[in-house]
């Protein structure tokens, strides 16, 4: 009987209370995208920042799709500038479309100038129509922060074709901004870009009173690969300059593809520029992407003098494969015992590694004795 008794209050309490009482309905237990973003979708469940700001980190762990909306509305609906901030930057790493829009009013709204850099970061994800003109316009702005900040996202911005021709004339014309960190960005993001115009304005920098513009112009210029950069660069070396900013310049007149290029080079091996040792040369030599035999041929014969033989060898050994055919020519013209047992380590140290030859151990099995 207390069976039956139990079982009848059970029934009880799950029947509705009366006839016209509607079945209760339970809710479906929240996702944890909903769990995790209760923060930022509820206004009720906090008015902490930082709890928004927790809800957005937490909320990264998921893929875009699943929180573009709370993503939004952090952008366009939260008051907290802490919290806008980390929207964009998850816009910004995901590289989200569906932020586009809203960063692009809170960067023309220009109420908080501390949302203005994190919001043309977004903008420069997909710098289409409008947006691009949003960007270039940024490097007029009256602010250097801004418009550093512009003429460093140009450098990536995926832009083609006319957009990418009107991005480099205004990149051009911030090399003589009066904010060294404008020049600075402008002409790294020139060099970026790759080849194209601009050689002669780039190479004027070399001699910016600043030495991070200088050596950021040398970059540049390394990426370019113009021949018509030798002399200007030839010149910068030979001057005065901190040995970082000497680094840089050697490093890009290696790359410059030039027959003229090679006694230079091997001049500063013999007498390194101020502010550098001939190992420095070594490496800018060594970095050389495609070495004449007449290059080869002057590291070689340098294997002779004692003073410069360190460095020779290892600008041989960092061209390693390049270097190759040379070398076994040197070979077989006969170099003498010493030069020979020399030359026949730097092609053994350079020959690529065949695979098929590195076969790895096996690992033990259960039963093998350690």
């Amino acid at each position: 009987m207390r069976l039956a008794g139990r079982l009848t209050l059970l029934l009880s309490l799950a029947l509705p209370c009366s006839a016209h009482a509607a079945p209760p309905r339970w809710p479906s237990w929240p996702s944890a995208v909903d769990r995790d973003a209760a923060a930022l979708l509820d206004p009720e469940y906090s008015n902490h920042d930082r709890d928004r700001v927790a809800a957005l980190i937490r909320l990264q762990r998921y893929p875009t799709p699943l929180i573009a909306d709370a993503l939004v509305l952090a952008l366009t609906e939260d008051p907290s500038i802490q919290v806008v901030r980390e929207a964009l930057r998850i816009c910004y790493l995901r590289r989200a479309a569906v932020c586009l829009d809203p960063a692009t009013e809170l960067y023309r709204d220009g109420k908080n100038s501390t949302l203005q850099a994190p919001a043309l970061r977004v903008i420069a994800t997909d710098p289409g129509g409008k947006r691009l003109d949003i960007l270039l316009e940024a490097m007029l702005d009256p602010s250097n922060t801004i418009r550093a900040e512009a003429a460093q996202l140009a450098g990536w911005a995926p832009v083609r074709g006319d957009a990418l021709a009107r991005t480099r004339r205004s990149l051009l014309s911030k090399l003589s901004d009066s904010a060294s960190a404008v020049r600075e960005r402008a002409v790294t993001s020139l060099g970026l870009q790759g080849p194209g115009d601009g050689t002669l304005a780039i190479a004027r920098l070399l001699e910016d009173p600043e030495p991070d513009v200088r050596a950021a112009a040398a970059v540049a210029l390394g990426r370019l690969g113009d021949p018509k950069a030798r002399a200007a660069l030839q010149r910068a070396i030979e001057g005065q300059n901190e040995g970082n900013v000497t680094r840089a310049m050697l490093g890009a007149l290696a790359r410059v593809p030039s027959e003229d290029v090679v006694d230079t080079l091997l001049a500063f091996l013999d007498a390194p520029p101020q502010g550098v040792g001939a190992l420095t040369v070594a490496e800018a030599i060594g970095d050389r992407p495609h070495p004449e035999p007449a290059l080869i041929d002057g590291l070689v014969d340098r294997l002779r003098d004692a003073g410069v033989e360190p460095a020779a060898r290892r600008a041989l050994l960092w061209l390693g494969e390049a270097a190759a055919p040379r070398l076994r020519e040197a070979l077989a013209r006969g170099l003498g015992p010493r030069l020979d047992s020399e030359v026949r380590r730097l092609l053994q140290a350079s020959a690529p590694i065949d695979a098929n030859t590195s076969v790895p151990t096996p690992w033990p099995a259960d039963g093998d004795e350690q």
